[in-house]
Formats: structure tokens, sequence, C-alpha cells
């Protein structure tokens, strides 16, 4: 069995990997060229904002974190963290690419919830994640 840094190092490339195809999701409106592909980092700047629920706690809050620190070592520029409900409401309103984390996802999208219990494993061996990308 793998130790938990090359899991934990996993789940942070899935999470940003399933953060990106959200924001593609919704990138015809969120800083996305059709020649350039989706822009969160450019010239070493991003405006890209991850919303996090201010009641997110635990895992939640941590793939926040985790998103934008993974963000900012591969890129150099780290996105903010929207986890306030006036800070969320200023980033959705905003033009720059905007990563929804957990419930703040269901919050934007009610529907979500059910595309989520589709896709999540039933009976899970260890703690499980899913992820999905959804336009907005």
């Amino acid at each position: 069995m793998k130790d938990f840094t090359s899991i934990h190092l996993w789940c942070c490339f899935l999470l940003l990997a399933g953060a990106l195809a959200v924001c593609a999701a919704a990138g015809q409106q969120v800083g996305f060229s059709p020649n350039r592909g989706l822009v969160i980092v450019r010239e070493g700047k991003t405006d890209a904002v991850i919303v996090v629920s201010p009641a997110a706690k635990g895992w939640e809050k941590n793939a926040a974190t985790d998103l934008a620190k993974y963000i900012g070592l591969m890129s150099g520029a780290t996105p903010a963290i929207a986890a306030t409900a006036e800070a969320a409401a200023a980033a959705l309103q905003g033009k720059a690419p905007v990563f929804l984390i957990g419930q703040a996802a269901f919050d934007a999208n009610p529907a979500l919830k059910k595309a989520l219990a589709k896709v999540a494993k039933a009976n899970p061996v260890i703690r499980a994640d899913a992820i999905i990308a959804h336009n907005l």
C-alpha cells in the first residue's frame, strides 16, 4: 500500500484536475479562450479565486488550501481563497476563473448533489471523494 504522502499528492492532483475541469466547463464566461484554453495563470499572476463555504472544516477546507498551494507550486501564482459569504459573492460576480469546492458548489447549484451521488463509490474501502465538472 502506498504511504499517506503519495496518496495525498495523488488526491491533490485529482482535485486539481477536477477543479480545472469545472473551470473549463464554465470557461466561456470565466477567462476561457478557444485558442489558448483555460488560462488560470498568466505571466506569474492569477485572478482566479477558490470559493469554499465559510462553514467548511476538515477535508473540505483542506481541499481549498491544497488546491491553492498546488496551483501556486505549479505556476508561481497562488489563487486567493474566498471563505466568507461576501468574498464568495464577489468572486461569483467577477470575470476571473472560480473554483467552487464542496458545499460552495452545492450552494451555487443544488442539482450537483445528485450528480455527485451518482459518481461516488457506494462502499469505499477508505475515505473516497468524487469530482464532478459542471457548467454553473
